[in-house]
């Protein structure tokens, strides 16, 4: 008897059968679904088939409400299926009842099914009109608004629209106002592409209205940005957003052509409002086209077509018509704009930046959003954009944000890691910018003079280069050199000794007149310690002498009043007669190689010496809350087993002697 309870409710759930004469009688059952039943009760062709079978889908009284077109016949008729539709046995499209059957698309996704762009929120309905006939009824989410003629003359303007018949006749269809595409149909023509929009199969098709060539000029709409807007095989509804990118008819091109991706994605308008834009990506440019993305707003979006979805937008996709100033300049127009404290920054103390950008031929701007300047410490920026004589700090400041090379994410040479991690002079060449692509995770990281920044939005295109925007201001310390070396991982190594020999807490500590220098090796150096000096290795593991790797530690480290920027341990080392800089546990020669003029010290190579040793700075100057660190790529030792310092005031026990096995036996591994 149970078994027999369990599969009846199971029925009951899976498939709902409702005793009533037809559509009308289940609606009047239905307070939430009265407007529909309002259209349905209107005169018009739709009447003869209530009783009839059919499938109805029946938006909600909210989506009726918020829909502002026309609710006549062919309102209605475009809800209506002439057929039984269960949803075992849905295939990829139905057609409606107004005249040329109009497609309506079936997408599934998960346990949810799409008709169109509007979601299913129940299903399986069945009603029983006696005689063994029944109809099928699905309530959605959204109405499906049908694509009529604005005149009903020429009865073959409603017959077979595809993409292409409607991008040559927009000015015939019920699209709203200032919806006419003649503009691209003309540039696609003239390049030969207009046929791809008749292709049959079930595609997106992203078609830019007239208005949108008011600040974009028609010439630059050539072969690869009429195959940009078109997404062969796919159908992308702003319902489903965000998706991933989507190759465009762009690949099918010859094998060293123009390469471009687009995708949907949510958006934040001025008013607030959430909208979905479409965004192309392109991939691979040439001489024409620049890498980088390209956002367009889709104004009129799920427009069902016979051979797939047409989204209308306002500016054409791939099509680069703004500099980096513009771009920027125009975020500073409102304050709900991503960038705009970024951009109200660079209009009220941006000086020779500012000026850098508006003749800047190409380049990479790392733009802070208006979060980043949120969590910003304001104590220390305001000390920077404090008016001084020559507001070098100002300038440098922002110059952290800009390169001259353009850099998009996909560039090969940000994959590199380690001490090889790709860097590029800033915009003022007195420091690098580092940055560095992880594929795995699809993220792109950028340091500057210490701070590291992710990017949120990569690859945004313009005329003079690209923008990355980023989630934290560079080149305002935001944490202390213990936080710096656990979370950096190409210094894991060194934080993992630190830890261990308790030299962690000192790092950590900010106070005002205690000031640390730390020359920190990179992983690789301690790799090459492991590969190159065996017999020194083995003591810094050797339980019976922890203080050794403690001490080593402590060569690296100089303790004052006032820490230092590499530029200044360079000085300090050429005034001392030996040519060194005391450290806590030794002495280190720092030189340079190149030039020495300070508007150019990006380019200028650094090393670090100790006797014989001599390693190269890799990263300098990574500003940090109580002190500098800067990255060498050899450990300041040799091979010779040393004694116990005479100066080692440690006092530590088995169980730190165990981390430094540990740390240096378990990371350090080739």
């Amino acid at each position: 008897m149970k078994i027999h309870e369990l599969l009846l409710k199971t029925i009951i759930f899976l498939t709902t059968y409702i005793q009533a004469e037809n559509i009308i009688d289940f609606l009047r059952s239905r307070p939430d679904l009265s407007q529909f039943l309002l259209v349905l009760q209107q005169p018009g062709l739709h009447k003869a088939y209530t009783d009839r079978q059919i499938t109805v889908f029946v938006p909600t009284d909210a989506s009726m409400l918020d829909y502002r077109g026309r609710r006549g016949e062919d309102f209605a008729l475009n809800h209506i299926v002439n057929s039984l539709e269960i949803e075992s046995a849905l295939g990829d499209r139905l057609s409606s009842l107004v005249a040329g059957g109009p497609p309506i698309w079936v997408t599934k996704r998960s346990a949810w099914i799409y008709f169109n762009q509007a979601r299913v929120l129940e299903k399986n309905i069945f009603l029983d009109l006696g005689r063994g006939e029944q109809q099928v009824v699905y309530i959605i989410d959204s109405v499906l608004e049908p694509l009529l003629p604005i005149s009903i003359r020429n009865h073959t303007i409603s017959q077979d629209i595809t993409a292409a018949k409607l991008l040559e006749r927009s000015t015939l269809y019920n699209l709203g106002d200032r919806m006419t595409t003649r503009t691209f149909f003309r540039a696609a023509e003239k390049n030969n592409r207009a046929r791809m929009f008749s292709t049959p199969g079930r595609h997106t098709f992203f078609i830019p209205v007239d208005y949108a060539f008011q600040e974009v000029d028609e010439k630059y709409v050539d072969v690869s940005v009429v195959e940009a807007h078109i997404i062969p095989g796919e159908l992308l509804l702003t319902t489903l957003v965000p998706t991933k990118e989507y190759r465009t008819v762009t690949w099918a091109g010859s094998p060293g052509g123009v390469r471009v991706n687009v995708s949907l994605q949510p958006s934040i308008l001025p008013d607030g409002q959430i909208k979905t834009t479409a965004r192309s990506n392109t991939i691979r440019g040439d001489r024409v086209h620049a890498e980088g993305l390209v956002v367009s707003r889709i104004v009129k979006g799920n427009i069902p077509v016979q051979n797939g979805i047409v989204h209308l937008i306002d500016k054409p996709l791939m099509v680069v018509a703004t500099s980096l100033y513009e771009y920027i300049k125009k975020e500073g127009s409102n304050p709900r704009n991503r960038l705009y404290r970024f951009a109200q920054l660079i209009e009220d103390k941006g000086g020779d930046f500012k000026d850098t950008l508006i003749e800047a031929k190409s380049g990479t701007l790392l733009a802070p959003s208006n979060e980043a300047f949120r969590n910003v410490d304001r104590d220390a920026m305001n000390i920077i954009l404090a008016p001084n004589k020559d507001n070098h700090l100002r300038q440098e400041f922002l110059g952290l944000h800009f390169t001259r090379e353009r850099l998009s994410s996909n560039n090969l040479d940000l994959l590199r890691t380690g001490d090889r991690m790709y860097s590029s002079p800033a915009s003022f060449a007195t420091n690098r910018i580092f940055f560095q692509y992880i594929p795995g995770l699809q993220k792109l990281t950028v340091e500057g003079r210490g701070v590291n920044a992710t990017v949120v939005e990569a690859d945004i295109g313009t005329m003079t280069g690209v923008i990355h925007v980023i989630d934290t201001v560079l080149g305002i310390p935001n944490m202390n050199i213990a936080d710096k070396l656990s979370s950096d991982p190409t210094i894991s190594y060194t934080w993992s000794l630190a830890f261990a020999v308790r030299l962690s807490k000192m790092l950590s500590s900010v106070r005002p007149n205690e000031r640390f220098t730390f020359i920190a090796p990179s992983n690789e150096a301690w790799n090459k310690v492991k590969a190159e000096f065996p017999q020194a290795f083995r003591q810094l593991t050797d339980l019976n002498d922890p203080d050794f790797a403690y001490n080593i530690l402590l060569r690296h480290l100089i303790v004052s009043d006032q820490d230092y920027t590499i530029e200044q341990l360079v000085y300090k080392s050429n005034r001392s007669p030996s040519n060194t800089v005391m450290t806590q546990g030794g002495a280190l020669s720092f030189t340079e190689v190149g030039s020495q003029e300070s508007e150019y010290r990006a380019y200028t190579e650094y090393k670090v010496s100790w006797g014989e040793i001599e390693g190269r700075i890799v990263r300098a100057n990574l500003g940090c809350k109580n002190g500098y660190i800067h990255l060498v790529d050899k450990v300041m030792m040799d091979n010779n087993p040393a004694p116990r310092f005479l100066n080692a005031a440690t006092n530590i026990n088995n169980n730190a002697a165990r981390g430094i096995v540990l740390c240096l036996a378990l990371l350090i591994s080739l």
